[in-house]
């Protein structure tokens, strides 16, 4: 709020996307340890502003679909765009998000916020199958994982440890060691080098294949036939994998006697990146008309009972003006008759 310069004015709404599930409008961040919590009425209080609204960082980016330009998005699969109906959205970057839009009888679009990254991932063939069971070992789960453990920038440098593990011959030890000094960043290095680098390629391949199976899962759950879109910051960096391989499609749509179900839906690899921003302030604009019509409401609300009261006045004083006349008139009429 400072660096926004807001000291003299502040705000009437304030959205915030967070990166966890949403209740009672508080947020436990799920992938910080020590478990950040932050409350929307206690920050009302604590700043002064009328509405703190939280919503899920997933459903803020979900919101920016609807802000979208055709040039900031590529077709992956052309169908038929059915306005009104569901538009989804998968997106993979330090973790995995997924939400859906519906619409209201207006066309006006409302965004649900969903864990889908934390199903549980399945695996496809054997290298996976030791893959699954690799990373239950160093977890130390004894059932199961999230999908975004494999489908996520952290999930894409597992699947390449496993690799180097698992085929000590075929490292680069120049890769290998950037790999390993890049620490939280290490899925930047696979994915730089997954065009030169034989693991890092099989590991972008592996990566791609489950992304393409867990998009076509979402997909069968939400029919989005408004528009199924691929966000986040993995897909744009390596478009290659995506666009000019047969890999990302052939994995979501291999889904037996409902594989034509997915392919009549549109699918559009997002290539810009600040969809969360943008869907956030498209968020607070809706909270500020909101707030804009309701004052406008009970101004005109306002102007009604005045309207009603001056209207009750006059017929008060109508009503006094006739009791006084009725009361006139018989005092005339009695001196009359005398």
């Amino acid at each position: 709020m400072k660096e926004a310069r807001m000291r003299e004015r502040l705000p009437v709404a304030c959205v915030l996307a967070c990166a966890g599930p949403i209740l009672n409008n508080t947020v436990e961040f799920t992938n910080i340890k020590d478990g950040w919590k932050i409350d929307g009425p206690g920050l009302e209080k604590e700043l002064g502003i009328t509405t703190v609204k939280l919503i899920n960082d997933f459903a803020a980016m979900g919101y920016g679909l609807l802000t979208l330009k055709p040039h900031e998005y590529i077709v992956l699969n052309e169908a038929e765009k059915e306005e009104g109906m569901p538009i989804a959205t998968i997106g993979a970057g330090t973790g995995l998000g997924e939400c859906y839009l519906t619409a209201d009888k207006h066309g006006e679009y409302s965004c649900y916020a969903c864990e889908g990254g934390h199903t549980d991932f399945a695996p496809a063939d054997e290298i996976e199958i030791e893959l699954y069971n690799s990373i239950k070992e160093e977890l130390g789960c004894s059932r199961r994982f999230s999908v975004e453990r494999i489908v996520s920038g952290p999930g894409l440098a597992t699947i390449y440890k496993f690799l180097a593990k698992k085929f000590p011959d075929k490292v680069d030890k120049k890769v290998h060691d950037a790999f390993v000094r890049a620490k939280s960043l290490q899925g930047k290095i696979v994915g730089d080098n997954a065009k030169t680098n034989e693991l890092c390629n099989q590991a972008m391949e592996i990566f791609v294949d489950a992304y393409g199976r867990e998009a076509g899962c979402a997909m069968l759950k939400y029919l989005p036939r408004g528009g199924f879109y691929i966000t986040g910051g993995l897909a744009p960096k390596n478009l290659d994998y995506f666009t000019q391989r047969d890999i990302f499609l052939k994995a979501c749509f291999n889904k037996g006697r409902v594989s034509p179900a997915l392919k009549a839906i549109p699918i559009y690899l997002v290539l810009t990146e600040d969809l969360g921003e943008r869907g956030a302030h498209y968020y607070a604009y809706q909270l500020l008309q909101t707030y804009n019509n309701s004052l406008l409401g009970n101004i005109v609300q306002r102007e009604r009972v005045q309207r009603k009261f001056a209207t009750m006045d006059h017929l008060a004083l109508y009503s006094t003006v006739g009791a006084v006349g009725v009361a006139a008139g018989v005092v005339l009429g009695n001196l009359l008759r005398k």
